[in-house]
C-alpha cells in the first residue's frame, strides 16, 4: 500500500499528528542529532523549514524536514525518519521520493544535500549506519567523497566535559534528474550552506573553516563504505 507522501503545513496538523510525529522524531534521532521538537515546530510554523509526512490510513508512518540552501533548486535534508514497526516496507523511499521529485510541492527543489554517521572502517554490513547509507543509495543518493571529514555538530543540550562536540558523518546528495558532477567551488559552497543553515555556523567558526580544508583540491574520491 503507497502512502500519502506530502508537505504539510503546521496550521493543519491537530495535537494528535503532531504527537505521532514527535514520537517518531525521539525514536529516530539520537540527542546529539536532535532539536528540541517545539523549536521544528515553531520554524515550520515561520516557514523556515518544509515539513512532510506520510500517513497511512490515518496514522502517521514517518516524516521530513527540509530546509532550503543559498543555492539554486537545492535543499538540505535536516531530517527523514519511519516509524519502526513501518521500516523496510518502502515507506522511507516512497517519502524520500516525494519530497525529491515533486517540484511543485518543493518550491522548485531539484537536489537534496543530507549528513549520515560516518560508519566504523571494519563495521559490518548489518551495521545501523551502512544501513542507513545503503539506503540512500537505493533512492539514487551518492557520497560526497570529496568531503573527507565532515562533522555534524553534537546539539545534546548538556554535554559533559568528556563529551565530544562534533559527531562524525559524512554528505550525500540526490538529484531529481540528470546533472553535472559536483565541482570542487559547488561542494565548497554546500558544505558552507549547510553549516551556516543548519547549524548557524558561518565561515569564521573554526569547525566550518577545518571542514573546508578537507575538501580534496580536485574532484576525485576514493571512500569505501
Amino acid at each position: 500500500m503507497r502512502c500519502d507522501c506530502r508537505r504539510v503545513e503546521v496550521a493543519e496538523l491537530d495535537a494528535d499528528t503532531l504527537a505521532q510525529i514527535e514520537r517518531i522524531y525521539i525514536a529516530s534521532f539520537p540527542p546529539t542529532e536532535r532539536e528540541p521538537f517545539d523549536a521544528l515546530v515553531h520554524d515550520a510554523r515561520r516557514g523556515r523549514i518544509a515539513l512532510y509526512r506520510a500517513v497511512e490510513e490515518g496514522v502517521v508512518q514517518g516524516f521530513g524536514v527540509t530546509l532550503a540552501l543559498p543555492i539554486q533548486g537545492t535543499a538540505y535534508l535536516a531530517y527523514l525518519a519511519v516509524d519502526s514497526s513501518r521500516r523496510g516496507a518502502g515507506v522511507g523511499g516512497q517519502l524520500f521520493r516525494s519530497i525529491l521529485e515533486s517540484p511543485a510541492t518543493c518550491h522548485g527543489i531539484t537536489a537534496l544535500v543530507w549528513e549520515v554517521e560516518r560508519p566504523e572502517a571494519d563495521a559490518p554490513p548489518e551495521d545501523p549506519k551502512r544501513r542507513r547509507i545503503t539506503f540512500y543509495r537505493r533512492q539514487g543518493g551518492v557520497l560526497l567523497e570529496q568531503v573527507r571529514d565532515f562533522q555534524m555538530p553534537n546539539l545534546a543540550p548538556s554535554l559533559p566535559a568528556s563529551a565530544s562536540g562534533t559527531v562524525p558523518a559524512m554528505l550525500m546528495w540526490a538529484t531529481a534528474g540528470p546533472r553535472a558532477a559536483l565541482t570542487r567551488a559547488e561542494t565548497l559552497a554546500i558544505v558552507a550552506a549547510v553549516y551556516r543553515v543548519g547549524y548557524g555556523r558561518d565561515l569564521s567558526d573554526p569547525l566550518v573553516r577545518y571542514v573546508l580544508s578537507t575538501v580534496d583540491a580536485d574532484d576525485s574520491g576514493s571512500w569505501e563504505v
